[in-house]
């Protein structure tokens, strides 16, 4: 059984977490150890194929952030919670049914009422110089209550090094959590708006809009992780700050909707934010069509001799129904998950 503590408050504030279950596959995270020539070496691995699920809930935040961060790494938290289920087995969603749900958004959701709305900062310092930045876009969180841990990549430590602060989770008691995708959205939107926009290119050329707000956790069945897997001599610190104020917190209050003014203001930064990366967008588009050419010319050679063996193979490849330009406003194949708004694509279930 996973350790976790049961609902005992009348209106308590909600979160979902899921332990690791499969009896071979490692448990999905960042793994960090020593190899015997002591050189650290890092590596991504497991996948949330099985895992028990848990619904939890906390008076405040000093109780959760006394319990539920100091959780092992093979427990994770639930941006959302599962619809309907307290306990469930989760398989991957062909299984799902007959009792077992699936980590897709058929079986997550942010629930109304208190919930925990956690902001994903992905920003290196100081926990209370990062506080201090969202506070700045965002000022009516000011009086809230908050609890901060650092990320399942920080405060590592072995013989001879640190890795110290990476990023940041922000932990805040909200009064209805199906309000959470929205404040998370305007939460990015202010940072931008405030001068914190942390815009990037992708592999492809396209703009990525963004800031230190992770926008994945707008998605309810997004997993949280809380800390790395480590093997001795290896080991990680956490570190957790209280921060007194009020709680709930009204999100819509907090966090409000952006005004007609303010959209208009944020989309022209953007569009200077565009044209200020556009000669990296150019060559990054470059490289990239220029790699997809070869990769495309090397499979047409492999698939052997075709009907129209006449063309060439730059022939071949400019027949190829790819746009270099079409990306731009669309999630590309390194994103970590925000797509862009004037896409109209939704979120997809994730693995």
């Amino acid at each position: 059984m996973c350790a976790v503590a049961p609902i005992s408050t009348s209106n308590p504030m909600l979160f979902g977490v899921l332990k690791h279950a499969h009896p071979s596959e490692p448990a999905p995270g960042k793994h960090v150890w020593m190899d015997e020539n002591g050189v650290l070496r890092k590596e991504t691995a497991g996948r949330l194929t099985r895992s028990n699920y848990f619904l939890c809930g906390a008076a405040d935040l000093t109780g959760f952030a006394d319990r539920y961060l100091s959780l092992p790494a093979s427990v994770h938290l639930t941006a959302g919670i599962a619809s309907g289920v307290s306990e469930a087995l989760v398989l991957p969603s062909h299984a799902a049914g007959n009792g077992v749900i699936a980590r897709t958004n058929e079986y997550f959701r942010h629930p109304a009422g208190n919930a925990l709305l956690t902001i994903d900062c992905d920003q290196i310092g100081d926990p209370d110089a990062v506080r201090e930045e969202l506070l700045n876009a965002l000022p009516g969180l000011t009086r809230a209550a908050m609890a901060t841990a650092s990320s399942s990549s920080s405060n590592l430590s072995w013989p001879g090094g640190e890795t110290g602060a990476k990023s940041l989770h922000c932990f805040l008691m909200v009064a209805d959590g199906s309000d959470v995708p929205r404040a998370l959205e305007d939460a990015h939107k202010r940072l931008v708006l405030s001068g914190a926009g942390r815009h990037k290119v992708a592999t492809d050329g396209s703009f990525l809009e963004r800031s230190i707000v992770d926008l994945q956790l707008r998605v309810p069945s997004q997993p949280i992780f809380l800390r790395a897997h480590v093997c001795d001599p290896v080991m990680q610190t956490k570190d957790v700050r209280l921060y007194d104020g009020l709680a709930p917190v009204d999100s819509r209050v907090a966090i409000p909707p952006l005004s007609e003014i303010e959209e208009a203001r944020l989309r022209s930064m953007l569009l200077e934010a565009r044209s200020h990366l556009a000669p990296e967008m150019a060559r990054a588009r470059s490289l990239y069509t220029g790699k997809r050419v070869q990769e495309m010319v090397g499979t047409w050679r492999a698939a052997g001799p075709r009907p129209d063996a006449n063309k060439s193979d730059a022939e071949h490849a400019r027949s190829w129904p790819f746009d270099a330009d079409s990306s731009v406003e669309r999630c590309c194949s390194d994103c970590c998950g925000h797509f862009c708004q004037s896409s109209g694509i939704p979120p997809p279930d994730l693995p």
